[in-house]
Parts: C-alpha cells; structure tokens; sequence
C-alpha cells in the first residue's frame, strides 16, 4: 500500500516523517481533508491570524502531488468594528 506524508506550511515547514498508508490517490485527498479539518479544529484563533497555510501531500518518492491552501480573509468593512451584519435575504445593513 503506498505512503502519503502531509506536511505543514505555515510561516514555518513541518515536515510529516512518519505518513500514512492508504490504497490510492483518492484516499489520500480524503485523508487530507481530514488532516486540515484536525488542524483548523485544534487551532481555530490561528486560522484567522491573515496568514495562508497549506498542507503539501506527498508520496514516498517526495513528489508533491496537491496542496489544499487555507487562508482567511475579513471583509474590509470589518477593519476596526465587530462583525458586518446580513438581513436574513442577504443584503448587507
């Protein structure tokens, strides 16, 4: 079965030494979503710091095959004030 290896990037490089095995290509992406999912649960405050990070999966041959991105962008309303609010239609107020 091949290994996958996630590795964080987020303003520094952690790499992922011991991956993961899975059956295909199509379970690694789902493992993932997981992986990500994990992180943004664990560390919720970091997600909103401005900063991109990415999640780099690899294969045993350290060929990187994807990368999911996260990053978190305010709307420039919210500079400065609280959150911005919708009618339930959405249209702003």
């Amino acid at each position: 079965m091949p290994r996958y290896f996630f590795d964080i990037r987020d303003g520094e490089y952690i790499p992922d030494h011991v991956g993961c095995e899975v059956p295909n290509l199509e379970a690694a992406r789902i493992q993932a979503v997981v992986r990500s999912a994990d992180l943004l649960k664990a560390n919720p405050s970091k997600f909103w710091d401005g900063e991109e990070w990415q999640l780099e999966v690899r294969d045993e041959a350290c060929l990187i095959l994807f990368i999911p991105t996260f990053m978190a962008t305010n709307s420039p309303r919210l500079a400065g004030r609280g959150l911005s609010r919708r009618t339930p239609d959405g249209a702003p107020t």
